[in-house]
């Protein structure tokens, strides 16, 4: 992450460049390529949905206990 310097700061996306303002301070970065669809459909996360599948039942579990 970038820091951003001067007197104006920006705050949303030019082009492929994200700026916004994080616990006071203000920062840029590139846009990221990945997205949800891919992450739901790319065989390369597929860990990743078990993952979220299985927090998703666990969180069902803990709410009854809570």
């Amino acid at each position: 992450m970038a820091k951003q310097a001067g007197p104006i700061f920006l705050s949303g996306t030019i082009g492929n460049v994200t700026y916004y303002r994080l616990h006071g301070k203000h920062y840029a970065r590139l846009i990221s390529s990945l997205t949800g669809k891919r992450v739901k459909t790319d065989p390369c996360f597929r860990n990743t949905m078990r993952n979220a599948t299985m927090f998703g039942k666990a969180s069902k579990i803990a709410s009854t206990i809570y």
